[in-house]
């Protein structure tokens, strides 16, 4: 708290005494001067955030954009989002193994394009494709079909994904049925570090 707001906050209390001593000496507590002292308590309560959190629920907290790969909604961790790109062209890999798809140019250099609704076997044109990175390691691309929001899940609630090749990139499903996908598993796969 800073020096004004407890200064602010020692007046409050300071005359929050005063009106109960009033009321302990027998003025009614519907008198209009208890009423209004009571109005700056309330203001400052009012002010606060609606949340004051400490670190361990902020850590618990994940940012994510909410995208579509077909009738499927996923989600990624919105830190670890470079950008969002209307795809252009992306060039299949011979012998790609899914989810890989293929590879496409972005500022000058070739992620490797994801496809998380598996058989896709052509980008379209209203594809987006969601860059990741974080300025270490290779910049992936993941296509999807469309972006639907950004919202906040709590790690503590998510629930194990299935166990294969989508439960090792995806750090567990929301109540609300969100499978959210583990940005830093994709990236050790893309390209692993030295």
């Amino acid at each position: 708290m800073s020096e004004t707001t407890t200064r602010h906050q020692e007046g409050i209390d300071e005359a929050l005494a005063r009106v109960a001593a009033r009321i302990a000496a027998g003025a009614a507590p519907d008198d209009a001067t208890a009423r209004l002292a009571l109005l700056p308590a309330r203001a400052v309560a009012l002010a606060r955030p609606l949340a004051e959190q400490d670190e361990a629920t902020l850590a618990d907290q994940l940012e994510v954009l909410v995208f579509r790969v077909g009738d499927e909604r996923l989600a990624l961790a919105l830190s670890a989002i470079v950008a969002i790109v209307r795809v252009s062209v992306v060039t299949p890999l011979p012998r790609a193994v899914a989810p890989v798809h293929g590879v496409t140019a972005w500022r000058g250099r070739p992620p490797t394009v994801l496809s998380p609704g598996g058989g896709r076997a052509i980008a379209e044109p209203g594809d987006r494709l969601v860059v990741l990175g974080d300025g270490r390691r290779a910049v992936v691309g993941l296509l999807v079909d469309g972006i639907d929001d950004t919202v906040v899940v709590k790690r503590s609630t998510l629930a194990p994904a299935t166990a294969g090749a989508r439960g090792a990139f995806a750090l567990g499903i929301s109540g609300d049925a969100l499978l959210v996908l583990d940005s830093d598993a994709m990236l050790n796969a893309a390209r692993p570090e030295p």
